[in-house]
């Protein structure tokens, strides 16, 4: 999993271990694109999403219905 957003093994076991940080929301927002997961499913929680047309902050279950 690490490869695959140019991190090593070492760099993901140390964040799974509390060694390190949690990763940035861009990092995680990067793994669930490739890892094709809701970002919600990855933090364990509803995410919000900025609505491009209206450019307001609404959950993603929501944005997902329209």
């Amino acid at each position: 999993m690490a490869g695959l957003v140019g991190r090593s093994t070492d760099w993901l076991a140390k964040i799974e271990t509390g060694r390190r940080k949690p990763p940035r929301i861009d990092m995680l927002a990067e793994l669930s694109r490739v890892l094709r997961v809701p970002l919600g499913d990855l933090l364990g929680q509803t995410v919000l999403m900025e609505d491009e047309r209206q450019q307001d902050d609404v959950p993603a279950v929501d944005h997902a219905g329209h």
